[in-house]
């Protein structure tokens, strides 16, 4: 990661549920450094991980972010999990649907996921494949 900028290097850092005890300290080293925090953020926004720098920077590093970029990451989070909540209620209701009309259905995260368990299950061609 010599070639990365800081910003980039606290993106690959954070891109993860959790953080060892390792990872906690290079997050905090960073955070110390003169960062872009609009680049990291809009970086973290196209790569979709900007709810996972805000809980990480919330819990190991807040004491080092600016105030501002804390409330937006909160209210950008707090924004995509109200759009992920609203694209639950439509696929649960796109399910009962098809549940009401007995057809099987089965929901996979992802078109990766789904060709690797459509390939487990020797279906070739399924009926219907929403990514």
């Amino acid at each position: 990661m010599n070639n990365f900028t800081d910003e980039q290097r606290i993106l690959v850092c954070v891109a993860r549920r959790s953080l060892g005890s390792d990872e906690r300290a290079e997050l905090r080293a960073l955070s110390q450094k003169t960062i872009d925090w609009e680049s990291l953020c809009q970086a973290a926004t196209t790569h979709g991980l900007l709810p996972l720098l805000n809980k990480h920077l919330a819990q190991h590093a807040s004491d080092l972010v600016p105030s501002q970029i804390q409330v937006r990451l909160k209210q950008e989070s707090l924004a995509n999990a109200r759009t992920m909540l609203n694209f639950v209620g439509k696929l649960s209701q796109v399910c009962r649907l098809f549940q009401l009309n007995e057809i099987p259905v089965a929901v996979f995260k992802g078109p990766v996921l789904a060709r690797s368990l459509m390939a487990i299950l020797r279906c070739d061609k399924p009926e219907i494949l929403i990514c």
